[in-house]
């Protein structure tokens, strides 16, 4: 990951067509934590700051964040079942409003595919 934040294997446009106020993505390998995972260690954000009201933290699966300081990631759902799982992702509101998972695609292909990764 650490090479992600000198150069993003995600161009802007790509993420700015999901996320318009993120500035870029990091994407993270294997091995993959929960919500719930990041709750449970005390190291992360808080339950409100996850907005654990709009998911299940032990099935949101997270595979990239905004980078440095953005606190916000991007997650597997998988509430609906484990073939398909839609892509998440949380909006950053606090404090005027509570944070929010938005939806960002209906599957991880599709998502995948809405990326332009940069080899």
């Amino acid at each position: 990951m650490r090479p992600q934040i000198l150069k993003s294997l995600v161009s802007l446009e790509s993420v700015r067509s999901f996320a318009p106020e993120e500035s870029g993505l990091i994407l993270y390998g294997p091995p993959f934590r929960t919500i719930r995972d990041d709750i449970d260690s005390g190291g992360g954000l808080s339950a409100e700051q996850h907005a654990v009201h709009d998911i299940v933290p032990e099935l949101t699966v997270v595979i990239a964040d905004f980078g440095l300081g953005s606190d916000t990631a991007v997650a597997l759902d998988y509430r609906d079942g484990t073939r398909e799982p839609r892509v998440i992702r949380m909006q950053w509101r606090l404090p005027d409003m509570p944070n929010r998972w938005v939806p960002v695609a209906q599957d991880f292909e599709s998502f995948w595919k809405m990326l332009d990764v940069i080899a």
